[in-house]
């Protein structure tokens, strides 16, 4: 499993999006983690979230944009400006749904 991520990782991007998915316990939380810490360590992870059905914050979708935009800004030097011009464009942005969030963001305008 961690050889076939590490080959969609390290691909062309044609696929964006590695969904892991399987029953509660079977380990997507450790591989994802696993992969996770090793691209951090090799200075390749841009960002990463990890959702659990626990409760709280990591249960919800409410810190996801935010958490995720602010460790862009941190790894990406020259994603900050863009970042920043969502947020002033749209002050309220971090008390929209994560769908709008998205939308009203660079990346939602500039989808291909």
């Amino acid at each position: 499993m961690l050889a076939q991520i590490k080959k969609w990782a390290d691909g062309d991007g044609a696929r964006r999006i590695y969904w892991l998915k399987g029953m509660a316990g079977t380990g997507k939380s450790t591989i994802a983690l696993t992969v996770a810490r090793e691209y951090h360590d090799n200075g390749r992870l841009g960002a990463s979230f990890f959702f659990s059905r626990g409760g709280g914050e990591l249960a919800s979708t409410r810190r996801f944009a935010t958490t995720i935009a602010a460790q862009l800004a941190d790894t990406l030097p020259e994603l900050r400006r863009l970042i920043s011009d969502a947020v002033v464009s749209n002050r309220y942005i971090h008390n929209l749904g994560l769908y709008d969030q998205w939308e009203n963001s660079f990346f939602g305008r500039c989808r291909s």
